[in-house]
This record gives structure tokens, sequence and C-alpha cells, in this order.
């Protein structure tokens, strides 16, 4: 019991309130939140979130869909993974349609590809880090084509990893 109230169901529920238990977990306190740097994005990927609904919530952006159309521009790409093909879908360059309920699927199998394919660079964070290598044998059996086949073939057919320099 995080919050102190016993129970308690409202649209903050399936939206916010998983931020905040993983922010918890994560940073100890339930109001600490990343915060991401989306003026400075070349790649971003919309998964879980409708930002043409919501405004961005919890981004900390005060115009995302104006900043998903900035960051096409400077040749930057922008992917929505969702159920629907939601009205933030008209400022993405992609729209991958994926089964509802799948989203931890699909970040398990994109995981898997991480470590698969030896992408991941955790650079000054290297020291920082704890369990990487239960996670490794976590994702182990989530490949994308497993995956694929609960997830309506969003990871062989639609999203392709992409490792995007970070400008420096």
């Amino acid at each position: 019991m995080l919050s102190g109230v016993q129970m308690g169901y409202s649209a903050g529920t399936v939206d916010q309130w998983p931020k905040n238990v993983s922010s918890v977990y994560m940073y100890g306190n339930s109001w600490t939140f990343p915060t991401p740097d989306i003026m400075r994005t070349q790649y971003l990927v919309v998964l879980g979130a409708n930002p043409h609904a919501s405004q961005g919530s919890l981004l900390a952006c005060p115009d995302v869909l104006g900043e998903m159309d900035k960051i096409r521009e400077r040749g930057g790409k922008c992917v929505v993974i969702d159920p629907r093909r939601t009205g933030t879908c008209d400022h993405a360059d992609e729209w991958v349609p994926i089964t509802p309920g799948t989203d931890a699927a699909f970040l398990l199998a994109l995981c898997h590809v991480l470590f698969d394919e030896d992408l991941g660079d955790l650079g000054t964070m290297a020291g920082r880090v704890n369990g990487l290598d239960e996670v490794r044998a976590l994702v182990a059996d989530w490949t994308p084509e497993m995956v694929a086949e609960i997830s309506g073939n969003a990871i062989v057919n639609g999203i392709k990893v992409e490792v995007v320099p970070v400008p420096a």
C-alpha cells in the first residue's frame, strides 16, 4: 500500500499509478519521475501512451505533438506502437499496431534483441547498474518471433530495432 489508501479506482489507476509504482522501485519515491529530453530526441517510440489525448501527461513537455513534428523535421524518427490508430499517429513516421495487453511481451522481446545483438552500452553507468545478468536471463526466451505470435506481428513485421547515435 504505497499511497496509504486501501483501495480505489480511477483513470489514474491505469494511466499514472503504474508510473508511481515503478518509481518507488527504481528511485525510492513514488513522485520521482524521469523526464525524457524530447526536445533533443532523435528517435522516439510512443508505447502505452497517447499524447494526442493526454497532452503528454507525465512527459513534462508543453507541446508533445509539436515536438514530435520537430523530431521528424530535423531528420529523426517517431514510432507509435498502439492497438488503435490514434491522433498521435498523425505526428509519427510509423504506426505499429499491437494486440492489446501485449506491451510487456513486446518490451521483453526488445530487451532480448538488445542483449542478443550486443546493442547495449552502459557507458558511465556500468558500475551503477545492478541485476543486468538477471535481466539477460529473464529475456533469453522472449524472441521476437515468439512474441510476434501473441502481439500481432508487431515485432517481426513492424518496428525494427535501430541504434541511433546520441548527439554530443
